[in-house]
Protein backbone atom coordinates (compact mmCIF):
# COMPACT_ATOMS: atom_id res chain seq x y z
CA UNK A 1 0.00 0.00 0.00
CA UNK A 2 1.18 3.54 -0.73
CA UNK A 3 2.12 5.74 2.17
CA UNK A 4 0.50 9.24 1.91
CA UNK A 5 3.73 10.83 3.23
CA UNK A 6 5.62 9.41 0.22
CA UNK A 7 3.12 10.99 -2.17
CA UNK A 8 3.61 14.39 -0.55
CA UNK A 9 7.42 14.20 -1.01
CA UNK A 10 7.03 13.09 -4.63
CA UNK A 11 4.48 15.81 -5.21
CA UNK A 12 6.82 18.47 -3.79
CA UNK A 13 9.71 17.17 -5.90
CA UNK A 14 7.56 17.19 -9.01
CA UNK A 15 6.39 20.70 -8.26
CA UNK A 16 9.93 21.97 -7.68
CA UNK A 17 11.13 20.32 -10.88
CA UNK A 18 8.29 21.90 -12.85
CA UNK A 19 9.00 25.34 -11.36
CA UNK A 20 12.70 24.98 -12.21
CA UNK A 21 11.93 24.13 -15.82
CA UNK A 22 9.49 27.04 -16.00
CA UNK A 23 12.07 29.44 -14.55
CA UNK A 24 14.69 28.35 -17.08
CA UNK A 25 12.19 28.80 -19.91
CA UNK A 26 11.22 32.27 -18.70
CA UNK A 27 14.88 33.28 -18.40
CA UNK A 28 15.60 32.01 -21.90
CA UNK A 29 12.66 33.98 -23.29
CA UNK A 30 13.79 37.17 -21.55
CA UNK A 31 17.44 36.85 -22.68
CA UNK A 32 18.55 39.10 -25.58
CA UNK A 33 18.63 37.45 -28.98
CA UNK A 34 21.99 36.66 -30.60
CA UNK A 35 22.21 38.60 -33.85
CA UNK A 36 24.21 36.83 -36.55
CA UNK A 37 25.38 38.65 -39.68
CA UNK A 38 23.34 37.98 -42.78
CA UNK A 39 24.83 35.77 -45.47
CA UNK A 40 26.42 37.66 -48.34
CA UNK A 41 23.57 38.26 -50.77
CA UNK A 42 23.13 39.53 -54.31
CA UNK A 43 20.79 42.44 -55.12
CA UNK A 44 18.14 39.80 -55.83
CA UNK A 45 18.63 38.51 -52.28
CA UNK A 46 20.37 35.26 -53.27
CA UNK A 47 23.22 33.88 -51.19
CA UNK A 48 26.40 34.77 -53.15
CA UNK A 49 27.99 31.41 -52.36
CA UNK A 50 25.34 29.81 -54.58
CA UNK A 51 24.51 32.75 -56.88
CA UNK A 52 24.85 32.52 -60.63
CA UNK A 53 26.52 34.71 -63.23
CA UNK A 54 23.57 37.13 -63.47
CA UNK A 55 23.63 37.80 -59.71
CA UNK A 56 27.38 38.42 -59.69
CA UNK A 57 27.21 40.55 -62.88
CA UNK A 58 24.73 42.84 -61.12
CA UNK A 59 27.45 43.55 -58.53
CA UNK A 60 30.12 44.86 -60.96
CA UNK A 61 31.51 48.07 -59.46
CA UNK A 62 30.57 47.05 -55.89
CA UNK A 63 33.17 47.22 -53.14
CA UNK A 64 34.17 44.21 -51.10
CA UNK A 65 36.82 43.88 -48.40
CA UNK A 66 39.14 41.13 -47.33
CA UNK A 67 38.15 39.90 -43.89
CA UNK A 68 40.73 39.77 -41.15
CA UNK A 69 43.65 41.94 -40.19
CA UNK A 70 44.54 42.98 -43.76
CA UNK A 71 41.06 44.26 -44.59
CA UNK A 72 42.21 45.30 -48.06
CA UNK A 73 39.51 46.88 -50.22
CA UNK A 74 38.45 44.98 -53.33
CA UNK A 75 36.29 46.17 -56.20
CA UNK A 76 34.44 43.76 -58.47
CA UNK A 77 35.48 44.78 -62.00
CA UNK A 78 34.43 41.95 -64.30
CA UNK A 79 32.36 38.77 -64.52
CA UNK A 80 32.95 36.46 -67.49
CA UNK A 81 31.31 33.16 -68.43
CA UNK A 82 33.49 30.07 -68.71
CA UNK A 83 33.07 28.03 -71.86
CA UNK A 84 32.34 24.35 -71.29
CA UNK A 85 31.35 21.65 -73.74
CA UNK A 86 28.25 19.59 -73.01
CA UNK A 87 25.59 19.75 -70.35
CA UNK A 88 26.49 20.03 -66.69
CA UNK A 89 25.05 17.41 -64.40
CA UNK A 90 24.88 17.69 -60.65
CA UNK A 91 26.30 21.23 -60.64
CA UNK A 92 24.83 23.98 -58.48
CA UNK A 93 25.15 26.46 -61.38
CA UNK A 94 24.20 26.02 -65.03
CA UNK A 95 27.55 27.43 -66.13
CA UNK A 96 30.81 28.37 -64.47
CA UNK A 97 32.16 31.92 -64.49
CA UNK A 98 35.20 33.98 -63.51
CA UNK A 99 34.92 36.98 -61.17
CA UNK A 100 37.74 39.56 -61.30
CA UNK A 101 38.47 41.76 -58.29
CA UNK A 102 40.79 44.76 -58.23
CA UNK A 103 42.85 45.78 -55.19
CA UNK A 104 45.34 48.59 -54.59
CA UNK A 105 48.89 47.46 -55.42
CA UNK A 106 50.63 45.98 -52.40
CA UNK A 107 47.39 45.33 -50.52
CA UNK A 108 46.22 42.16 -52.27
CA UNK A 109 46.52 38.74 -50.65
CA UNK A 110 49.19 36.31 -51.86
CA UNK A 111 46.70 34.43 -54.01
CA UNK A 112 46.24 30.74 -54.75
CA UNK A 113 44.56 30.44 -51.38
CA UNK A 114 41.14 30.83 -49.84
CA UNK A 115 40.37 34.33 -48.63
CA UNK A 116 37.28 35.60 -46.84
CA UNK A 117 35.65 38.54 -48.56
CA UNK A 118 32.63 40.57 -47.46
CA UNK A 119 30.41 43.23 -48.98
CA UNK A 120 29.03 45.91 -46.66
CA UNK A 121 27.67 44.32 -43.48
CA UNK A 122 27.19 40.89 -45.08
CA UNK A 123 28.82 37.84 -43.54
CA UNK A 124 32.23 36.98 -45.05
CA UNK A 125 32.26 34.54 -47.97
CA UNK A 126 35.15 32.10 -48.54
CA UNK A 127 36.57 32.53 -52.06
CA UNK A 128 39.58 30.87 -53.69
CA UNK A 129 41.53 33.74 -55.26
CA UNK A 130 44.13 33.00 -57.95
CA UNK A 131 47.59 34.55 -58.26
CA UNK A 132 47.54 38.35 -58.30
CA UNK A 133 48.50 40.20 -61.49
CA UNK A 134 49.60 43.83 -61.15
CA UNK A 135 49.09 46.36 -63.93
CA UNK A 136 49.24 50.15 -63.63
CA UNK A 137 49.22 50.35 -59.85
CA UNK A 138 46.26 48.00 -59.48
CA UNK A 139 46.31 44.32 -58.66
CA UNK A 140 43.73 41.98 -60.16
CA UNK A 141 42.65 38.69 -58.61
CA UNK A 142 40.39 36.12 -60.26
CA UNK A 143 38.01 33.73 -58.52
CA UNK A 144 36.36 30.86 -60.39
CA UNK A 145 32.80 29.84 -59.54
CA UNK A 146 31.94 26.47 -61.01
Amino acid sequence: MTNPADLTVLSRRSMLAALSVGAVGAAAEAAPRLALPAAAASPAGRDLAHAGIADWSALVGERFRLAGAAGAPLRLVKVEPLVAAGARTGASRRRGFAVTFEAPAGRAPEGNSTSWIARGNDAPLPVLLGSPATDGGRTRLVAIFN
